[in-house]
């Protein structure tokens, strides 16, 4: 069973939609890794599902910062009709809110 864990801040806002009734949030996160001083940075797109989706696009924000806990869905998807691209999305299963959402 694959399980991945990661701790990072959302690039951009919460984005919800509905299909067939089933709620969807996706969110990409960016993740800080450092090997010596090299300091590089990783953006995992995130995707959740019912409840949680919802909760997410209620009170999640750009730059707030999360703990994931999920695991990997792979695809692949076609650009007019060219070679397949391969894909992939986290898919969570628990969600950290770390920081307080930012207010104006």
């Amino acid at each position: 069973m694959q399980n991945l864990m990661f701790v990072g801040r959302l690039t951009k806002e919460p984005n919800l939609t509905y299909s067939n009734g089933i709620a969807k949030c996706t969110f990409p996160v960016a993740v800080e890794s450092r090997v010596g001083s090299q300091k590089r940075i990783d953006y995992l797109p995130v995707v959740l599902w019912r409840q949680a989706a919802e909760n997410a696009a209620q009170y999640l924000v750009k730059g707030q910062r999360v703990g994931i806990n999920g695991r990997i869905k792979t695809g692949s998807y076609e650009i007019n009709g060219g070679p397949k691209v391969p894909s992939f999305e986290v898919e969570a299963l628990d969600v950290q809110y770390y920081d307080a959402p930012k207010r104006n």
